[in-house]
């Protein structure tokens, strides 16, 4: 497995890296930042997480909730 770019968009919001018991999302943008640091299942829960914090109408500035991996 490699590291994925993650986009939500025109925006890179980040990229999404393989470990063990998961992908760890690193933003590349302020906006995504609250993600940062974040283990995901899998690559596509990282990028569902990404365009949610996207989403018109929300406040990028409330902490998204955290994903752990199980």
């Amino acid at each position: 497995m490699t590291a994925r770019v993650i986009e939500v968009g025109e925006t890179t919001a980040g990229i999404a890296v393989p470990e063990h018991g998961g992908v760890r999302f690193y933003s590349s943008e302020r906006s995504f930042d609250t993600l940062d640091g974040t283990l995901f299942r899998s690559f596509e829960q990282a990028t569902r997480a990404a365009r949610e914090r996207s989403r018109p109408g929300r406040s990028l500035r409330h902490e998204a909730p955290r994903l752990q991996a199980v």
